[in-house]
């Protein structure tokens, strides 16, 4: 009986090695000290050598290590978090960047972090789970730029510009389309019909028009606005 139980738990802690080595992320665990950012680093997985460039008896012989990498723009509000984590006792998710051991340049990371609790209450350390978001904050950080190029431009467009929905519903509009309608503000108008707005001469068709868009049709239209 003692020899089987063995056998299964030697599978199974097989079976965990297998699950934590070949995951895309790196899994770690802490037992805090006095500072929980410079505690005793139990266990680091070996995607930590792909991913950074550090391997797992790096962490395990420096406590300071992950804090040292962390970038100093970072720091403050990693302690924060971290803070945030012991006081309530619930998982966090920590977003941060290291330094990479070879190549210097800093990565993103999306860290999970849930307590590690005794039987007194206490928080003595962590599990973590951490994964590299470089190319989704570099995606990010391209299409604010992008966004904001746009807004640029749609603000200093002379033309009136607007965002409506399919029943004509005005969601946006630039400052050259409020001073048509005179409006001192787009939160005058949003919400309001555009069809209120358009000269009733021409009021149809452009009803039609933008029923017609919805279903994926161009179409042009002049027509006159009332303020």
């Amino acid at each position: 009986e003692r020899k089987r139980s063995e056998k299964e738990l030697q599978e199974s802690e097989s079976k965990y090695r297998m699950v934590v080595e070949n995951i895309n992320e790196i899994i770690y665990t802490v037992s805090f000290k006095n500072d929980p950012l410079r505690s005793t680093v139990e266990f680091v997985s070996g995607k930590a050598g792909k991913i950074i460039g550090y391997q797992p008896n790096d962490f395990l012989a420096d406590p300071e290590l992950w804090f040292k990498i962390v970038h100093q723009d970072d720091k403050s509000l990693l302690a924060q978090v971290t803070k945030q984590m012991i006081k309530n006792k619930e998982t966090v998710t920590r977003y941060y960047r290291l330094r990479h051991k070879i190549t210097s340049e800093y990565l993103w990371m999306e860290d999970k972090v849930v307590p590690m609790i005794d039987d007194n209450n206490n928080v003595i350390g962590c599990f973590g789970v951490a994964r590299d978001i470089t190319e989704r904050k570099l995606l990010e950080e391209r299409l604010e730029k992008s966004e904001n190029k746009l807004r640029t431009i749609i603000e200093t467009e002379p033309e009136c510009v607007k965002l409506i929905s399919a029943d004509g519903t005005l969601l946006e509009m630039n400052p050259a389309g409020l001073h048509m309608i005179e409006a001192d503000s787009i939160e005058q108008v949003r919400g309001n019909n555009i069809y209120r707005f358009i000269d009733l001469e021409f009021r149809k068709q452009f009803k039609q028009m933008n029923e017609d868009v919805f279903k994926g049709k161009s179409r042009n239209l002049e027509f006159k606005i009332n303020g």
